[in-house]
């Protein structure tokens, strides 16, 4: 059975700047979110949240391992 549905791809990349100086300390490009949408469910804006939840442990894992590097 195949049912058709519009997709949509989340590509994000999590950028630390200092707050002071306005330097960019680093740049993560996080791995790619795809979600695809039926029924009710299936806007844009519904489905970059539901993108962006699953990803939150990544943009946390990225800005973690950025900010507090080992050794520091």
């Amino acid at each position: 059975m195949y049912a058709y549905a519009t997709g949509r791809v989340l590509d994000s990349t999590v950028v630390l700047i200092d707050g002071r100086t306005g330097q960019v300390l680093s740049t993560a490009k996080l791995p790619n979110r795809m979600g695809y949408g039926v029924g009710r469910f299936s806007s844009g804006p519904w489905l970059f949240l539901q993108m962006m939840d699953a990803g939150m442990d990544d943009w946390f894992q990225a800005i973690a391992r950025n900010a507090f590097p080992k050794g520091s």
